[in-house]
């Protein structure tokens, strides 16, 4: 069995206002949010709003304006 954390009361991931611009667009606008062991997410919404972007702010393929990250 494969023990990722210890406490099982702190997220495995947390993002805090997280900003992401391309020019006078911004996709991602103060996203926040807590991922626990065991979560299952979804990223959902219409063409054009930011969820690749988020995705690749979340892996550090794209950098971020603004972000808090632990």
């Amino acid at each position: 069995m494969l023990h990722l954390q210890k406490n099982k009361n702190e997220p495995l991931i947390r993002i805090g206002h997280l900003k992401k611009s391309f020019g006078d667009v911004t996709p991602v606008k103060d996203v926040s949010c807590d991922i626990y062991q065991r979560d299952v997410i979804s990223i959902i919404g219409p063409s054009g709003t930011g969820k690749s972007t988020l995705l690749n702010l979340i892996n550090h393929l794209e950098t971020a304006v603004l972000s808090i990250w632990r």
